[in-house]
């Protein structure tokens, strides 16, 4: 069965070209004889030197560590894919578009100044950490940074920003009226969010899509609601769910623990947007829907490794953890032992 391939869009980089495409399929690479591609990122050969990230089919040959740019989230289909880039060589009008494709969040981790070379904002200046800036689709990506420079920038689908807009707002869609003007914006709780997002998506551990959607979320709740207008600035404490909605949210997680989860599936089963059900699920049980889910399946694997002779690795594939690697890490950091002691412990 074919692929169906969106229309793609070039974004020009130094020494790297990231190809934007349509919602969540929307960061891709051309590989060049130098350029290569993240080992954990599933990318599949479409056409001559082209990986499309977020298809099914991986390409092994391409996987190998390019020493220039991590991409995460795109295999993944997370709703704002990640992109790490280290321009070595600084930013010149060589990597200048006239025109950005996708809406996107950039913040400088570190390196040289960056001086923004468009606009009114023509001859701004970011040297100091935090700050972010907006680049909307459409806009000028004319930055220069004489010098070695880190940069993540975050990849913000359509879908994502009418659904928390709508969440706010009834009724508004706000992808299409972004504002250009967040040029280095210093906005310590929008940058918190988002560095959070940054680490989430780049540590060790791989992220469940619950977990980033939700984190995705609360980056665009920031953006829209202080820089936007769009809903009222409030403090207070969000209402918890009725007893009825944890239970059916409780029982479709643990029916099928192996299954891949979304914020959007749990918020349509109790009907509601997914930026109020994560926010009222935590009200109503203390913990974020991700958590949530996570501690459910660690207590099978704890009930399984108390009460079978199942291998470690044939429990982490039961409720949903391929990698046994990973399974020990998160069982190591929720309750202190491995999972053959935690076994061991519990059978002396």
């Amino acid at each position: 069965m074919g692929v169906c391939r969106p229309a793609i869009q070039v974004v020009r980089l130094p020494r790297i070209t990231i190809l934007s495409v349509d919602q969540w399929v929307n960061v891709t690479m051309t590989l060049d004889g130098n350029n290569r591609i993240n080992e954990d990122v599933d990318a599949a050969l479409s056409g001559s030197g082209t990986v499309v990230h977020g298809a099914r089919e991986p390409e092994p040959r391409l996987r190998r560590l390019d020493p220039q740019v991590r991409v995460r989230g795109a295999a993944e289909s997370w709703s704002a894919c990640v992109a790490i880039v280290d321009a070595r060589s600084g930013c010149g009008e060589d990597a200048w578009i006239d025109s950005m494709p996708e809406h996107s969040l950039t913040v400088r981790l570190g390196g040289a100044p960056v001086y923004c070379a468009w606009g009114r904002h023509r001859g701004k200046t970011f040297a100091r950490n935090p700050a972010v800036t907006l680049q909307p689709r459409g806009t000028p990506n004319h930055y220069l940074a004489r010098g070695r420079l880190r940069y993540a920038r975050l990849y913000l689908a359509d879908q994502l920003i009418d659904d928390v807009s709508d969440a706010l707002r009834p009724g508004s869609a706000s992808s299409g009226l972004l504002r250009d003007d967040l040029i280095f914006t210093v906005d310590p709780e929008l940058d918190t969010r988002v560095d959070s997002y940054i680490r989430a998506a780049t540590g060790s551990s791989t992220p469940s899509p619950v977990e980033m959607e939700a984190r995705a979320t609360l980056v665009v709740e920031r953006l829209l609601r202080h820089h936007h207008g769009v809903g009222q600035r409030t403090t207070e404490r969000p209402a918890g769910l009725a007893r009825w909605q944890v239970r059916r949210v409780h029982e479709y997680l643990v029916a099928e623990p192996a299954r891949s989860v979304s914020l959007a599936a749990m918020a349509t089963l109790v009907g509601l947007s997914p930026f109020h059900f994560a926010r009222s699920f935590k009200a109503a049980t203390g913990l974020p829907p991700h958590r949530y889910h996570m501690m459910l399946r660690l207590e099978r694997v704890k009930y399984l490794l108390a009460t079978t002779q199942m291998s470690i690795t044939a429990i982490g594939a039961d409720v949903g953890y391929e990698d046994p690697g990973y399974l020990a890490r998160v069982f190591r950091r929720e309750f202190g032992v491995a999972p053959g002691h935690y076994r061991q412990s519990r059978t002396d």
